[in-house]
């Protein structure tokens, strides 16, 4: 799924603002992968498989 940060945001049921102060930290780790810039919006793809096998 690829989707903008607003959109991450609400898909997640958290604000903007707390998605920022972690968003960073994720594209470090590769849990979030910038795919394309749509606009002025940087189009990201989250990894739910690295996601949920590294943190279990």
């Amino acid at each position: 799924m690829v989707l903008d940060m607003t959109d991450m945001a609400r898909e997640s049921n958290i604000s903007y603002n707390s998605l920022l102060v972690f968003f960073d930290e994720f594209l470090e780790k590769g849990i979030i992968v910038k795919t394309r810039r749509v606009g002025k919006s940087d189009m990201s793809k989250i990894l739910f498989s690295y996601a949920i096998c590294f943190y279990v």
